[in-house]
């Protein structure tokens, strides 16, 4: 019989049934059943009608003790999680007085410089033995991707220490030929300086930001 845990006993299944569909994110709203985004379309991805005592458990169990919660921690609150090579980005918000979990996958192979149909002589900047680059775009134009085939390549053909700074991160970096540490607003600092000043204290080559 279902009581007020079960959703969080289920939960890491959930995420894991959604890897396993390549779906991209999961939905857990009181009064509904849980959801996973696939292809772009909401899908149920289990029979448990969720109730607000579920979402609200899972919230508890993800973001920390149940008096504090009570008492009124923000409305918004984020963190991240992996499994294996995906990166689970958790987002707890109320509506309509209830607590409502949203969970956005990333991760998998990051895409090459090829794949984002960037010229070659970008390498030539990236080769460099200092410097500044700039990505920029409107929003959804491939800004993040971008970033991430560029430090890549790096990683790949440059042995440095790489340092990032992420909010959330989406992909996860293999031991190549770089060493990369990768921080996250959030998770390792409060905010962009907090983050950003340890990263400069821990000898970088590159930063990411």
């Amino acid at each position: 019989m279902a009581d007020h845990t079960t959703a969080w006993e289920r939960f890491e299944d959930w995420i894991k049934k959604v890897i396993e569909l390549r779906g991209t994110d999961l939905h857990l709203v009181p009064g509904y059943k849980p959801m996973a985004r696939v292809d772009g379309k909401l899908q149920q991805v289990d029979d448990l009608l969720l109730t607000r005592e579920q979402t609200h458990w899972v919230g508890v169990c993800l973001f920390g003790n149940q008096v504090l919660y009570e008492m009124g921690y923000p409305a918004y609150m984020h963190q991240s999680r992996t499994y294996g090579d995906t990166i689970a980005d958790i987002s707890l918000a109320t509506a309509g007085g209830g607590k409502t979990v949203a969970v956005r996958l990333h991760g998998g192979k990051i895409p090459s410089i090829e794949d984002v149909n960037l010229p070659e002589r970008v390498t030539e900047l990236l080769n460099a033995p200092n410097g500044i680059v700039l990505v920029a775009g409107p929003h959804g134009s491939g800004k993040t991707t971008t970033l991430y085939a560029l430090v890549d390549w790096i990683n790949r053909n440059r042995a440095l220490h790489i340092c990032t700074v992420e909010k959330p991160r989406h992909y996860m970096f293999k031991p190549l030929q770089a060493v990369v540490s990768q921080r996250e607003v959030g998770l390792d600092g409060a905010n962009h300086a907090a983050v950003l000043q340890a990263a400069m204290q821990q000898d970088p080559d590159v930063i990411m930001i």
